[in-house]
């Protein structure tokens, strides 16, 4: 059972990992707020999109537009003209009257007669405003018409802005005070409205809400539909606006006043009264604001209250539906759902090896996804219900990232396994391979050595044939004198002494002249011994990392130690200027401490002769330095001796060429060193010299390898 579990656990690790990693992410975005705004947007989208809805003809607008206002040439619309008006409506018998602006003072010229007209008006609403919106809670208060105050005819005109700058929602019955609620002038309205159809409000049996005939009005909580921690104070609810600028009737103030109306218009209707001028600064911006970005669309304040009796009245009396959200924990599930539908889907196609196909494929089943997504928050828009789109869209594309990302990333880790397993199998094969071709080579080499070794013994032993038989004849010539000699001194013993003498002396000098030529031959036969060893730039060696540094000492200390009883009381100074940042570097170190070598024994003897001819003034000092460039290291030797004549210059590395006399030396160590850099170690060697000055000699070595220090 245990067995059974990893291995469906392992099975599907790709939808375990990415469904808790991407629902943590969209949850923690959404109760943070982030996704607010963009939620919002999808609703202002879904509202833009729905079909066109029936005009709502039970509604009239009068609007007091800049055209009336120029006509009447007043600033505002005077008590006299409002009499007027209100006597005209009357007339046509209109349902319910709501007066969409502030009224608190008279407004010259003031007309005494308005008192009379508002008293016997069936149902004038005035409002009055508690603050300018529910972000502006500091913003001063309006008082309504006292006449209508003491008719309790009166209703609040606040409005609730999001951060955005969009109104979506609104109030039926903002908190006035403690001991005051009144309603909003679109819900005093339509209550006015609905009573006259025997509809009045009563409290839902199971939470206690507003219910009109079978219609419950949810309220408006923190963290209703796409809101997250919103102020919910009051009695508000989400406005389900008509997509349609024209979906009322409007009358403009001037033609009620001249008689060009239709009487229809006003007879059992509800009829607003209010402001469509940017004079007041009265506009708002709406879900259709969003649907124009060069010059967005604003309504005024009287259509805002138009709207909202209107989705009363059609949700009490035409069952048109209001916008209602899920559950928090609904929400949440929904989410999850779709975050669990990608990820399957991606993880079931996980055995396509090609990467753009599987990109392909799981792209294509998220594009599917994602229209399924769409049209059923579209349909169920069209229905009522606001559901979570952009959260479920984000974390429908999360998941899908998240998904591909953790395939290719196991299909790595699969041909990384598979990669070490080959690489282990051949590693194993070479490594036999090797160990035979090891066994091989040494046996070859062995043979190799054999065949050298007999070769040279051949060699040697014909180069040495003549000198060694010239030997052995003089030396034989040699005792037999000797013999002679002996001979020669027994049988003259008696005779003169002069005789003797002579005989004598004549044996020594041939005696004599038979050792030299045993010499001359001895040192033939030790110079073709010499030329037989091996030359510098004949060895094989193999590079190594090594530490200059170190090779630069070892070698200073071997000519000095070597030359330290040449001259009593000569002492060089040496300096030493090394660059820390040179690591180990890759040479054959056999052929360059061969080269330094050669070069400070140069050095050297250049000082020494130098102090021999000047040793009261002259001070011997050899500098030696290192600098780290970008692609080579140097190493400069540099002495303070005579220097090298201009026209030897040309000539330094060629062989046998030399500056010392005869006996000191054969002119091959510049030239040995010369191959020993450029050949052996592929870098360069340069020279500098003033007479009775300086010479610098100058190593040039490629960094094939280096390592810097921490």
């Amino acid at each position: 059972m245990r067995n059974q579990l990893k291995k469906l656990l392992w099975d599907w690790r790709g939808v375990i990992w990415t469904v808790p990693c991407i629902t943590i992410a969209i949850t923690s975005w959404r109760i943070s707020g982030w996704l607010q705004t963009v939620e919002w947007n999808t609703l202002d989208i879904m509202f833009q999109l729905q079909p066109p809805e029936a005009d709502d003809r039970r509604i009239t607008i009068i609007t007091i537009q800049e055209t009336d206002i120029q006509k009447l040439g007043q600033l505002s619309v005077s008590d006299c003209t409002l009499v007027q008006l209100l006597k005209i409506v009357q007339a046509q018998q209109p349902r319910v009257i709501g007066l969409s602006w502030y009224r608190d003072l008279p407004v010259p010229a003031g007309c005494e007669e308005l008192i009379e007209v508002l008293q016997d008006t069936p149902t004038p609403i005035a409002i009055k405003e508690i603050k300018k919106s529910i972000e502006d809670p500091f913003a001063a208060k309006v008082n309504p018409s006292p006449i209508l105050a003491k008719l309790e005819q009166v209703s609040t005109r606040d409005f609730i802005i999001d951060r955005d700058g969009v109104i979506r929602r609104t109030f039926l019955f903002p908190v006035v005070s403690e001991q005051e609620m009144l309603p909003s002038l679109g819900m005093a309205v339509a209550l006015e409205y609905l009573q006259q159809e025997n509809i009045f409000p009563t409290v839902s049996e199971d939470k206690g809400w507003l219910q009109l005939k079978d219609v419950v009005f949810p309220p408006f909580n923190p963290n209703y539909g796409g809101y997250v921690r919103a102020n919910n104070d009051g009695y508000q609810i989400l406005l389900n606006f008509r997509c349609s600028a024209d979906s009322f009737h409007t009358i403009a103030l001037t033609d009620i006043l001249s008689g060009h109306f239709e009487p229809e218009l006003l007879r059992d209707h509800v009829v607003l009264i209010g402001f469509q001028t940017a004079r007041t600064k009265d506009k708002f911006y709406t879900p259709y604001s969003k649907g124009t970005i060069i010059n967005p669309i604003q309504i005024d304040s009287v259509d805002l209250q138009a709207n909202l009796v209107s989705q009363i009245l059609s949700t009490v009396l035409d069952e048109r539906p209001l916008i209602k959200v899920w559950s928090d924990f609904e929400e949440y599930l929904w989410i999850f759902a779709w975050i669990v539908v990608v990820a399957i889907w991606g993880w079931k196609n996980r055995q396509t090896k090609n990467t753009i196909k599987l990109v392909g494929i799981v792209l294509f089943g998220t594009a599917i996804a994602i229209v399924v997504l769409i049209g059923i928050s579209y349909f169920a828009f069209l229905s009522g219900w606001w559901i979570p789109l952009a959260p479920s869209l984000l974390s429908s594309i999360g998941s899908t990232i998240f998904i591909i990302v953790y395939i290719n990333v196991s299909m790595l880790q699969e041909y990384n396994t598979v990669l070490e397993t080959k690489v282990q199998t051949r590693t194993k094969k070479l490594e036999a391979t090797l160990a035979e071709l090891q066994s091989a080579q040494e046996k070859i080499i062995f043979q190799e050595k054999l065949a050298a070794m007999g070769t040279l013994v051949a060699g040697v032993s014909h180069e040495l044939k003549n000198p060694l038989h010239l030997i052995s004849n003089f030396a034989n010539v040699s005792v037999d004198l000797t013999e002679e000699m002996r001979e020669e001194i027994t049988q003259h013993l008696p005779s003169s002494k002069q005789e003797l003498t002579n005989n004598t002396y004549q044996y020594l000098d041939t005696l004599l002249e038979n050792l030299n030529e045993i010499q001359e031959h001895s040192k033939r036969a030790k110079d073709i011994l010499q030329v037989m060893l091996p030359h510098p730039h004949q060895q094989s060696c193999d590079y190594q990392l090594s530490n200059i540094h170190q090779l630069i000492d070892s070698a200073i200390n071997l000519v000095f130690h070597s030359q330290k009883n040449r001259e009593s009381n000569f002492n060089v100074i040496v300096v030493k200027e090394y660059d820390a940042a040179i690591g180990l570097i890759e040479i054959i170190p056999q052929n360059v401490s061969m080269a330094l070598i050669n070069i400070i024994d140069n050095a050297y003897y250049a000082l020494l002769e130098k102090y021999r001819i000047n040793n009261q003034t002259f001070t011997p000092t050899l500098k030696i330095s290192t600098n780290n460039l970008p692609k080579v290291i140097t190493i400069t030797v540099q002495d303070n001796a005579q220097g090298i004549p201009k026209e030897a210059i040309d000539k330094v590395f060629d062989p046998f060429f030399t500056t010392k006399p005869p006996k000191e030396g054969m002119g091959l160590g510049l030239s040995i060193v010369y191959n020993l850099i450029t050949e052996n170690n592929q870098g360069d060697i340069k020279l500098e010299t003033e007479p009775n000055t300086f010479t610098r000699f100058t190593i040039l070595l490629s960094k094939k390898a280096v390592e810097f220090p921490d």
